[in-house]
């Protein structure tokens, strides 16, 4: 106290009669240690606020990077490919495979799509009935989707008789008969269309057996006709 008591003493003593702003010599004291203490002060805040902006950024930017990899977390997506066409009237690509190399490509037909031709079961005879003497219905799908339906009359339900039946629709496929051993009746029934890959076609009909055996791998057959094209 006594301590406290001589600065009181001195203070009073400077202010009485000197022309001295106590108050103002005090605050310009205390200035001279709190201004440079709260410049360091907020020097730091700035510096701290700054390096947690950065890590905020930086997490962010860690936490996307993550998510992008787990999604290629699948070899077969990492190597997956496409492929699109310029010209899709002519050339349409519906799935890729295998390894080609990226890149443009430009591909020549070296050859239209020879004829497609299907071969039917075998036949123990061209009269055989093929439903018991009735009728029935052949469908015809071309390139297109379209569905042609081909009658077969009552009585007619034989090999001879759908060779006739087709040969005498507007379809643009012809039909014969093609006898496996001459020394018997055995038969089968051979399809025909045009060349070119639009002259594809699918057989089915109303019988048990829908497809007659037209698209059997057993028999020969394919199901489309096949264009051999070039790329380079």
């Amino acid at each position: 106290m006594a301590g406290e008591s001589a600065v009181s003493s001195v203070m009073a003593t400077l202010g009485t009669g000197s022309g001295i702003d106590i108050k103002k010599l005090a605050e310009d004291l205390t200035n001279v240690e709190r201004v440079p203490a709260e410049e360091r002060l907020n020097s730091r805040i700035e510096q701290e606020t700054a390096q947690l902006s950065a890590y905020s950024v930086l997490k962010f930017n860690v936490e996307d990077l993550i998510s992008k990899f787990s999604a290629l977390d699948d070899v077969s997506e990492i190597l997956s490919s496409g492929a699109s066409s310029t010209d899709t009237s002519k050339v349409k690509v519906s799935g890729t495979s295998g390894s080609a190399i990226e890149g443009a490509h430009s591909l020549s037909v070296s050859s239209l799509a020879t004829q497609q031709i299907n071969i039917s079961n075998s036949y123990s005879s061209q009269t055989v009935s093929l439903n018991g003497g009735s009728g029935f219905n052949l469908n015809v799908t071309d390139s297109s989707g379209t569905v042609t339906s081909v009658a077969v009359a009552d009585g007619n339900d034989t090999p001879a008789g759908i060779v006739a039946a087709i040969n005498t629709s507007a379809l643009d496929i012809s039909a014969s008969l093609l006898t496996i051993d001459t020394s018997s009746n055995e038969s089968r029934i051979v399809l025909s269309g045009s060349s070119g890959s639009a002259s594809s076609f699918v057989v089915s009909s109303t019988l048990s057996d829908s497809d007659l055996g037209f698209h059997d791998a057993g028999n020969g057959n394919r199901s489309r006709a096949v264009v051999c094209i070039r790329s380079s």
